[in-house]
């Protein structure tokens, strides 16, 4: 689905200065979903954690050895991203570079 459709569709323009507000891409972890899902979230509604803040949701054998996020299991990863670095943070592709420049870290 375009962007423009879904945007069309779902009545953000509506929405009470949505044409300001950025929208981020959120791929939904495939071991949560049945399908791959990708979804649209408004910055407003985004909010910083850091990974020491939300491990303790993990299974307790993986509390411990944990010094990063576990990576995110979708089909779009590997197209959007070279990988993680030594803090977890996602690696976007020069062409995510090139389009969008510098990315805000929500981690």
């Amino acid at each position: 689905v375009c962007v423009c459709q879904w945007v069309e569709s779902n009545g953000i323009l509506q929405m009470l200065g949505a044409t300001a507000r950025p929208f981020y891409m959120v791929l939904v972890d495939v071991r949560d979903v049945e399908s791959p899902v990708v979804t649209y979230v408004p910055e407003h509604m985004l909010e910083s954690v850091k990974f020491n803040e939300v491990k303790k949701f993990l299974p307790k054998e993986l509390q411990e050895e944990k010094k990063k996020p576990p990576e995110v299991v979708h089909p779009f990863v590997y197209s959007l991203f070279y990988g993680q670095n030594k803090n977890g943070d996602y690696l976007p592709t020069d062409e995510l570079m090139a389009r969008y420049g510098e990315f805000k870290n929500f981690q």
